[in-house]
């Protein structure tokens, strides 16, 4: 702070003046029709649909090539324009609906969570794999679990195949994609998850093979963990009768492929605790998903 109070003093004693904006000389070097070219593709390829972009380039080359006046004047324009586009005020929907995720009756800042150190998908196929990655890349360790070793580790292959074409598009380093991999585990035995917080079931879309696989899982799993379906269609509340903790039963569907979709749905069923829906939003938010919930989230009260 002193320094920036002695260099206005001294600029005050020197007897300058306000240097305008408007009077200084743009330097234009590496900002010509190449750029603006490049620009616009690497728009079309990251932001596809996305108009925005686009006018913002429009503005960098007005602001390059115009006189000042003239920039500012069209620059508004290009505001003005955006400021009431249907893209504009689908983003600023979309910006206070992603603020309103954590607004469910009955949860508040006060409601108490369980931490979530470690989580045990079970099924390895591209829903589980991709699941497992999810966590990996939060810096959470995954295991995934499987009836056959040979299955388990196809999907692993397929989890370190994903990477190695992130880290070849240059969206990830190769000492990260280790240290993601080192994250993620596999086995055949189920009683692997015996220390699991948190478990998720990814298996067929079968009501009667969730209920097995609860069922079992029920008797291995320790008492607070969190016991989850992915399941997107099948009743919840049926699969969390099979067990002896319905309140600790929540649904968690990823969409696929599930390391790239950001939509999570969380569905409560007919018992599941305040505890365990506040930590299953949580723990969405710490891998970066987008949380979406049917009515059966909000308490009866509030649909009625």
């Amino acid at each position: 702070m002193g320094g920036t109070l002695e260099y206005v003093g001294s600029l005050l004693v020197d007897g300058v003046g306000p240097r305008k904006v408007s009077e200084m000389l743009v330097d234009k070097s590496g900002y010509g029709e190449e750029f603006l070219v490049d620009a616009r593709k690497l728009s079309a390829r990251r932001l596809r649909g996305q108009n925005a972009p686009n006018l913002v380039i429009e503005a960098i080359n007005n602001a390059v090539n115009l006189p000042f006046e003239e920039g500012i004047r069209k620059e508004k324009i290009i505001g003005d324009k955006a400021l009431v586009s249907k893209e504009a005020k689908a983003l600023r929907d979309i910006f206070f609906s992603e603020r309103g995720i954590g607004k469910i009756p009955g949860i508040s800042s006060d409601t108490k969570r369980m931490q979530i150190n470690n989580v045990a998908i079970l099924g390895s196929g591209t829903m589980g794999g991709g699941i497992a990655m999810n966590f990996a890349n939060a810096g959470i360790p995954a295991i995934i679990i499987d009836v056959s070793e040979a299955v388990l580790q196809r999907g692993i292959a397929v989890v370190r195949e994903n990477y190695e074409n992130t880290v070849k598009r240059g969206r990830l380093s190769k000492s990260d994609m280790v240290d993601r991999m080192e994250l993620i585990s596999g086995t055949t035995d189920y009683n692997a998850i015996a220390e699991s917080d948190l478990v998720i079931e990814a298996v067929f879309e079968d009501i009667d093979l969730k209920k097995k696989v609860f069922k079992k899982i029920d008797g291995i799993c320790k008492p607070e963990a969190i016991i989850a379906t992915n399941t997107s269609t099948l009743n919840i509340d049926q699969i969390a009768a099979v067990t002896k903790r319905p309140e600790k039963i929540i649904g968690l569907h990823f969409f696929s492929p599930a390391n790239v979709m950001k939509l999570l749905e969380i569905v409560r069923a007919e018992k599941t605790s305040p505890e365990v829906l506040a930590t299953a939003i949580d723990t969405a938010k710490r891998i970066k998903k987008l949380v979406w919930w049917p009515a059966s989230v909000l308490a009866l009260s509030e649909i009625v």
